[in-house]
């Protein structure tokens, strides 16, 4: 959740986001009035259970968290497991390469697709205008 993007683009359009993030949110009411829609817990996502379950099920969960692909996507997997999703949540998911070689992300991307699919329907994955070099983009719906 940490600066606050994600949160505050799906702010603007209405949703209710609750930021789980042990980051400082950089988002307050008084930069936009759609601000006061986010609460932001300050914890890991795996800690935040007990948050997450009194937030009610989620709708869509938006991760953008600088680790490997292989630990993104299981930690989306664990996220899934905490029964905190709503049957047929969204998931976005920006897949980040931290190596410098660009070298092998195909095959890591790969594998990370093939982890979260124990859990999610991959239905979209491409490179965005706004990623880097060293992102992609996974959409996928939970399966529950």
């Amino acid at each position: 959740a940490s600066p606050g993007g994600w949160s505050s683009f799906l702010a603007s359009r209405g949703a209710e986001v609750l930021a789980v993030d042990p980051g400082v949110l950089k988002l307050t009411p008084e930069m936009h009035s759609f601000h006061s829609r986010v609460t932001h817990v300050a914890k890991r996502a795996l800690d935040a259970k007990e948050e997450m379950a009194k937030f009610g099920p989620v709708d869509y969960l938006v991760c953008d968290i600088n680790i490997p692909p292989d630990l993104s996507a299981a930690m989306m997997v664990k996220l899934a497991n905490l029964g905190v999703l709503k049957p047929g949540a969204r998931l976005m998911l920006t897949l980040k390469m931290n190596q410098r070689a660009k070298k092998g992300f195909p095959e890591t991307r790969a594998k990370a697709i093939e982890a979260l699919e124990t859990r999610f329907k991959v239905w979209k994955s491409y490179h965005l205008f706004s990623n880097s070099h060293r992102e992609w983009t996974v959409l996928a719906l939970y399966k529950n």
